[in-house]
């Protein structure tokens, strides 16, 4: 196993409790480490795992300021210890998702408790009004959406000024809270990659965030910013899942928005494509505008639980991370 990198056999977690499983492998929670979970790679995978490329990204943090250590741990589940068994790679542990970043969100007769996902921010305007569904998930709007997509894109930036590679970037694999202040948590960190390394995985698109120029290659820097501008499009509009050219923006007369939409496009064309940071300038050009409007900081908050029916059916009780 590799030297300076934290190590432990999988036998003195003590016991554990299986939190979602799926292709690659398994999640648990520690009973013992209440911050911590541990994923464990399946038998079929493990021969195509990259020990090497995880050994970086776990090195990777030590490297930065104290300043620039706290700013990717408060936005990621950055993996931080290998785990072995009788000796040989079987896993990771990394932290647990904090619960500022779980909602209720369901039918009335059942309403979950899950993670808020991006997904959720992409499709937040498509129950309103609906009385069948109970919901804590904020409806964000005006300046705090705008601090929550300037900060995803500050975090998008401070990963490719340091030359990492997110890869798959999907609705499902960022989390979101509004309060005390809007933020973006990234999950699935073993599938990021230093630029010329390989992945600890395999590399991977979701559907409906695929970068039609990657034509089957390696993710990129560049697959990053096109999967970035569908993030903060879609996140903006809260339309569902949206291009920069989807019918349902050809009346945009919002300048925001209308800003939003040209540079998503450009995101989509194979040669040079906006930034991370060009995200940032541009979003908070609008956010300085809005502030000195003086306009309302519009968020609705979320329902009071007493005022909400007794849950009785859980979608996840704690964090849920995708497994390919």
């Amino acid at each position: 196993m590799p030297n300076g990198v934290l190590t432990v056999e999988k036998s003195s977690l003590g016991q554990l409790e299986e939190l979602n499983s799926g292709g690659e492998g398994t999640v648990y929670r520690i009973n013992s480490d209440s911050n911590k979970v541990f994923k464990e790679f399946r038998d079929v995978v493990r021969s195509e795992l990259d020990l090497d490329s995880l050994t970086k990204l776990i090195e990777l943090p030590t490297r930065f300021s104290q300043h620039d250590q706290a700013f990717i741990l408060e936005h990621s589940v950055w993996p931080d210890t290998i785990v072995t068994e009788n000796n040989s790679f079987v896993g990771f542990l990394m932290p647990i998702i904090p619960d500022t970043y779980f909602v209720t969100h369901g039918v009335r007769a059942y309403p979950g408790y899950s993670d808020c996902d991006w997904n959720k921010l992409i499709m937040r305007r498509s129950w309103v009004g609906n009385s069948n569904i109970v919901s804590s998930v904020p409806q964000l709007e005006g300046i705090p959406l705008l601090d929550l997509l300037i900060d995803l894109s500050e975090t998008y930036a401070f990963l490719h000024r340091n030359q990492v590679v997110a890869g798959d970037v999907s609705g499902r694999n960022m989390v979101w809270r509004a309060r005390p202040t809007p933020r973006a948590v990234l999950l699935d960190n073993d599938g990021f990659r230093i630029v010329g390394t390989r992945g600890v995985t395999q590399p991977k698109q979701s559907p409906d965030w695929v970068d039609p120029h990657l034509n089957g290659g390696d993710t990129t820097i560049e697959s990053d910013q096109f999967k970035l501008a569908l993030a903060v499009l879609r996140g903006y509009f809260g339309l569902g899942v949206l291009q920069h050219n989807s019918k349902e923006l050809n009346n945009c007369n919002d300048p925001i928005g209308m800003e939003i939409i040209s540079m998503a496009a450009k995101s989509a064309l194979a040669g040079p494509r906006p930034s991370a940071d060009d995200w940032v300038n541009l979003l908070k050009k609008h956010r300085r505008h809005l502030n000195n409007a003086g306009r309302p900081v519009i968020t609705v908050t979320p329902p009071d639980p007493l005022s909400q029916p007794r849950v009785t059916t859980f979608i996840a009780t704690r964090p849920r991370i995708k497994l390919q």
